[in-house]
């Protein structure tokens, strides 16, 4: 009886770090097909990408380093955690031709860092994608320099061009964490996907288990239980496919609106791939006045560019706009009245 109750107990464990049994072995063979190849003893199935993002934050790598990379701008999220945690942090432009390699390898070269926290794909706030030959260099960079790379691919199940394999199947697949959320195409259910390399197991189910005292690391196995339904009877491709073909004619009407904005004297970055675009204001322009204007006189919401900076030194004024709660003719209304915005305040 005591047997029993002890292996019932070590499972209901293995579940609560790894995630449900079934579930993680359906995951290499789904992964595959995103050019991910790993072990199931690799994976680890968890409440979302920022709890994987907050253990990484916290735990020792083996390379002894202690600065985290960040573009800039990223999600507003975690540059806040970074600076409420204390991190130390750097930052690297990013903007519509991607990051300069060259000074990506003199900061590897140089600074002590510990990861890179990158989104090639489907940029938020940017809306843009690495070339295949960016994702090539940041692979073999951080091999060079032993610069661990967290490759966050929150969108990786809807591409749009041909931009290259993640980042993590040109790697040495030593100095890749690869992450990957369900939330932004099935919104019912918070999961999301951790590739860990083998070397790192050991610390990160440790940093795992600790985390228990403070937060839930694993989804419900709710959750756990329809992505398992919906891989094994081929409705997440369905459903993919579904919202792919959405966003799509969301996306293509986007762009003929960003010309007008070139009449302005503005540009419109992104809207390559993804929910979000980013419009680059000028100095003349009132960045926070502008998006109370625009949600006081025509309702629309629109994030300050600010947010997506994790301070003033790398701050390029803006706004981030997205699609994901958006129509058509939500889009062929609301980028007229932001235009028109711009417009009036031009001249005032």
């Amino acid at each position: 009886m005591t047997g029993r109750l002890t292996c019932s107990t070590n499972s209901f464990a293995g579940h609560k770090l790894y995630g449900v049994p079934s579930l993680r072995n359906l995951l290499p063979k789904y992964l595959a097909n995103f050019q991910v190849f790993t072990a199931t003893d690799n994976i680890f199935v968890n409440l979302g990408v920022q709890q994987a993002l907050n253990i990484l934050n916290q735990m020792p790598f083996p390379n002894k380093k202690d600065i985290i990379l960040i573009e800039q701008p990223t999600f507003r999220y975690y540059n806040n955690f970074l600076k409420i945690n204390g991190a130390k942090i750097l930052g690297i432009l990013r903007d519509k031709d991607g990051v300069d390699i060259d000074f990506l390898a003199a900061l590897f070269k140089k600074e002590k860092i510990k990861f890179f926290y990158t989104v090639p794909s489907s940029h938020n706030p940017l809306g843009t994608c690495y070339n295949k030959e960016q994702r090539k260099a940041i692979a073999r960079l951080a091999e060079k320099y032993d610069v661990y790379i967290v490759e966050d691919d929150y969108f990786g199940d809807i591409m749009f061009g041909n931009y290259g394999d993640p980042i993590y199947s040109y790697g040495d697949h030593k100095h890749h964490i690869y992450l990957k959320s369900f939330i932004k195409i099935i919104p019912w259910i918070r999961i999301g996907i951790t590739v860990i390399p083998s070397h790192l197991l050991p610390i990160f189910t440790e940093h795992v288990r600790y985390s228990y005292y403070h937060s839930y690391f694993s989804p419900s196995l709710v959750s756990q239980s329809t992505l398992e339904i919906y891989i094994r009877s081929n409705l997440l491709k369905k459903h993919v496919s579904s919202v792919k073909d959405e966003l799509f004619s969301r996306l293509e009407c986007l762009k003929t609106h960003f010309v007008d904005a070139a009449k302005l004297g503005m540009e419109w970055v992104g809207g390559e791939s993804g929910f979000y675009s980013y419009l680059k204001l000028p100095d003349r322009i009132n960045e926070s006045q502008f998006v109370e204007n625009l949600k006081r006189r025509q309702s629309i919401l629109v994030t300050p560019g600010i947010d997506c900076f994790v301070n003033s030194h790398y701050y390029k004024k803006g706004i981030r706009l997205s699609v994901a709660r958006t129509t058509v003719d939500d889009i062929n209304k609301g980028l007229p009245e932001i235009h028109n915005e711009l417009m009036r305040m031009s001249l005032s």
